[in-house]
């Protein structure tokens, strides 16, 4: 049995993200939709024109405007709006 293939592009790892307000296990699949979200947006479609990868942790998610009625919808919006913000 071979090992799965290694993902193609920059691979993000998110060392703290919190959710205000979430349990532990909200937070966990908040952060895994995150995650996920983020790296698919940067996969498929590459860096903004004029974005570098450590622009991602400069910015304040917090000051996102983004809204969800689950923690998966959250973390999805806010690597959208993280995204959108990369290279302005």
């Amino acid at each position: 049995m071979s090992a799965p293939a290694a993902p193609e592009g920059p691979v993000i790892e998110i060392e703290t993200l919190s959710f205000e307000g979430m349990g532990a296990e909200e937070s966990r699949r908040a952060t895994a939709a995150f995650t996920d979200a983020l790296s698919t947006l940067v996969r498929t479609r590459g860096l903004p024109e004029g974005a570098e990868i450590a622009e991602i942790g400069e910015i304040d998610l917090g000051d996102l405007p983004v809204s969800a009625q689950t923690p998966e919808g959250l973390g999805r919006a806010l690597a959208t709006a993280l995204y959108a913000e990369l290279g302005t």
